[in-house]
């Protein structure tokens, strides 16, 4: 690691946001199959991912004996496979705009609405990776203007 690079006390996703920042480094668009291949490498990097998020549980909120769930597990996939990471609690309160409480609070029924405003759709991801984890830094709905890798 880097020297000026420090992990303590980062918080949710903490070790690979702060790396993220730290480095500087641009997330450079990537298929699925290109992050799985880079992670195998073990080196921290960044990467802009356009994919299909197909699991966002929010009930895991709930069913969390976790009072201060941190992260929600998603998987995205694209035509070369499918890939899981790590959504935490704030990236998931800017995309969505709803708190975990606020999303506790709310019946199955409207956690299953906000849900689906991204499940299955076409979404652009920051992700960070250090060796063992893979996080999300940022999350949204993709648009006509996004690349596409295809390669």
């Amino acid at each position: 690691m880097n020297a000026g690079f420090h992990t303590e006390n980062c918080g949710p996703g903490g070790e690979a946001a702060a790396w993220s920042e730290w480095s500087g480094q641009r997330a450079c668009a990537a298929t699925v199959e290109q992050v799985r291949d880079r992670l195998a490498d073990g080196a921290p990097f960044c990467a802009s991912l356009h994919a299909l998020l197909t699991h966002l549980d929010l009930d895991d909120l709930i069913n969390s004996t976790d009072n201060n769930c941190e992260e929600l597990r998603v998987r995205f996939a694209d035509h070369t496979g499918e890939l899981t990471a790590r959504l935490p609690a704030n990236i998931l309160q800017n995309t969505l705009g709803y708190t975990t409480q606020q999303l506790k609070a709310m019946s199955s029924e409207e956690r299953a609405a906000v849900r689906w405003r991204l499940l299955l759709e076409q979404c652009c991801a920051k992700l960070a990776a250090t060796p063992h984890r893979l996080i999300v830094l940022s999350l949204r709905k993709a648009n006509p203007a996004d690349p596409i890798p295809l390669y």
